[in-house]
């Protein structure tokens, strides 16, 4: 008898400057182990694409992240919501179903969220199957990853 796995979602919180990567691929090695697949959206990703009037610099990474969090900031501002960021992640999610079903052994994995509005929306619309990940690091760690 074969077993269903639930879909998850997991939603990652970190302050600029840490370094996730470490932590995201430990928890995807851990869940294919249980035979899940995954789903990384990220927040940054879509603040890229959308039109906010906000240039990247690739090649310097804390004028880049400086201009994530203004975008984010923007986003917020012209849909007057601190969850919109949020909403993005639940769309994708939902446009990746073929019907109104959850995606049996698929982790979403949702990098990085911001705001406690946020994570309420995501703890409302799934509810058991949300896990919340907070990942520090030291201040050494902080500089490192800004300054490369």
């Amino acid at each position: 008898m074969q077993m269903q796995q639930s879909e998850l979602v997991f939603g990652f919180v970190y302050g600029i400057g840490t370094d996730a990567s470490p932590v995201v691929s430990l928890l995807i090695d851990y869940l294919k182990q249980f035979g899940y697949n995954n789903h990384e959206f990220r927040v940054s990703d879509h603040l890229r694409a959308l039109d906010l009037g906000i240039s990247y610099n690739p090649f310097k990474a804390f004028a880049g992240m400086n201009a994530l969090m203004d975008a984010g900031n923007t986003a917020r501002k012209r849909a007057a919501a601190d969850d919109i960021l949020a909403v993005m992640a639940v769309n994708e999610i939902a446009s990746r179903r073929t019907e109104e079903k959850p995606l049996w052994g698929v982790a979403h994995l949702i990098r990085s969220l911001k705001t406690p509005d946020e994570v309420r929306l995501l703890r409302d619309v799934y509810r058991p199957g949300f896990f919340l990940i907070g990942i520090a690091s030291d201040e050494d760690e902080h500089l490192t990853t800004l300054l490369t």
